[in-house]
Order: C-alpha cells, then sequence, then structure tokens
C-alpha cells in the first residue's frame, strides 16, 4: 500500500509510526476525506472515538442536504438495478434527475418485474428547469414548474394526495390538473420511484418529499431514488448514522458522539 508523508512516498509502516507521533500530540484531530468501505468507516469512527477527534469526509455538492434528512426524518429508498427492474411509473424532481447517467441506465431497460417485458417506464419530469432536451418527449412528460418554488410544489402534492382542496389557480407554475395528473399515476402504481439530485431539493423539499412517499406508501408501493452521491461519502454518511446515531460530522471531543 501506498503512502506519503510530507509530500514523499513513504512505506506503510513508517506513515504509521509518523501519524502515531502527530496524533499523540495533537489536541483535536480531523480525520477526513473517507474515500472508503464500511470497515474503513467503521475504523475511522473508532479511532475518532479513541483520541477525541471529528469526523469529516469529502462529498457532492448538496450531500448535505441529503444526509440531515436522513437523519431528522428518515429516507425510504431503492437502488438504480431495482428502478430499473420494478418502476412502472418514474417521477423526476428537478433538472439534475434528468441528465443523471443513472435515470438513462434506468430507462434502457423495461420494468419487468412490475408490468412484463416491452412495457417501458412511464416518466413524467417536474421542474425540468433548462435540462429539457436531456430526455425527449417521447421518453418523458415535462410538466414544468419553477425549481426555487419546489418546497411548495412538493407540499400542494402533499395536499392532493390526501385529497386536501387545492388553489383553484394552482401553484409554482402548475395548474390544479398538473397536480392531480401527478398523483393520479403515483396512486395508481405498481411500483412507483421518485428520483432526485439533493443538489435540487433543500431539506425542507426533501421532507415533503417524504411526507409523500409515506402516504403513497397506506395504498400502493412508492420509494425514491437518491442521485448524484458519491459512493464513499454515501458510505460514511451512513456509518455515521448508524455508529452515532448522527449525520456527518460527528465529533468525540467531549468523549461521546454529538
Amino acid at each position: 500500500m501506498a503512502a506519503i508523508n510530507e509530500k514523499a512516498n513513504v512505506s506503510l509502516e513508517a506513515a504509521l509510526d509518523s501519524a502515531a507521533e502527530i496524533l499523540t500530540k495533537s489536541r483535536h484531530t480531523v480525520i477526513t476525506g473517507l474515500g472508503s468501505d464500511v470497515a474503513g468507516t467503521r475504523a475511522a469512527f473508532q479511532l475518532a472515538a479513541r483520541i477525541g477527534g471529528t469526523v469529516d469526509f469529502l462529498c457532492a455538492p448538496g450531500a448535505q442536504n441529503y444526509y440531515a434528512a436522513f437523519a431528522d426524518k428518515g429516507l425510504m429508498f431503492t437502488t438504480p438495478r431495482e428502478a430499473s427492474s420494478r418502476a412502472d411509473v418514474l417521477l423526476l424532481i428537478g433538472p439534475e434527475a434528468g441528465r443523471s447517467d443513472v435515470i438513462h441506465e434506468v430507462l434502457a431497460c423495461d420494468p419487468v418485474l412490475s408490468v412484463g417485458k416491452g412495457v417501458p417506464h412511464e416518466v413524467v419530469w417536474l421542474c425540468s428547469g433548462g435540462a429539457d432536451n436531456a430526455l425527449s418527449d417521447d421518453e418523458a412528460m415535462k410538466v414544468g414548474g419553477d425549481l426555487a418554488a419546489l418546497p411548495g410544489i412538493l407540499a400542494v402534492l402533499n395536499a392532493c394526495l390526501n385529497a386536501h382542496p387545492l388553489p383553484a389557480d394552482g401553484y409554482g407554475g402548475l395548474t390544479a390538473a398538473h397536480y392531480e395528473e401527478i398523483a393520479g399515476r403515483l396512486m395508481t402504481a405498481r411500483f412507483g420511484v421518485i428520483a432526485w439530485s439533493p443538489t435540487d431539493l433543500d431539506p425542507l423539499a426533501i421532507e415533503s418529499l417524504t411526507n409523500a412517499v409515506a402516504t403513497l406508501n397506506k395504498s400502493t408501493r412508492v420509494t425514491m431514488l437518491p442521485l448524484g452521491l458519491k459512493a464513499g461519502g454515501a458510505t460514511a454518511a451512513l456509518g455515521s448514522t448508524w455508529t452515532t446515531g448522527f449525520p456527518p460530522r460527528p465529533s468525540f471531543a467531549r468523549g461521546f458522539p454529538e
């Protein structure tokens, strides 16, 4: 294994000796990077707990929105492979969702486990913004919407799912008919998947979306597919949550995680 100490390549043993000396003298250490697997993530938290340090890591833009929502509210989500084979209805939210290579891979296969071979995914794209040309009109029904109003749009969609009255003139660039169309497709899905990127959704919007998924699962099966998260960062964040009870970035400076 290669190791670097003060910009010079050194043996692993020499690097470990140097790191131990630095950590012994340190008043407070930040352990960061964590492009690691689960075992490496656990080891980082064990080290932080032992020396009273803080664990941080590199992550994609907007990832903190996702991790904060995961810890505060809890999220139901699936994998791209499951979405590809099961999602008869696919709701994309925000411009980044339509640009995602993951979504193009999902659309390349039929949802054979829900509706059978030869039947394509039914795709609705909400708040596509300037990314309209990422998917053709044959691939997705684009319903527009103001991205800046997305938290409110999702709140109105929640109201529609719960059979509450809607604003007569709609909201956020969508008419009442748009909300009823989206809600109807999700409510009649065999296996619905809602795909979104945390760069497009703030924590409030993600919470609204989580509430919508909870409502839908009273009568059908709907889950989420978060996009654009780096694998190492996602592993570290989930490891932090199940190990310490907190999202990134936990500190052990006072002898316990906070």
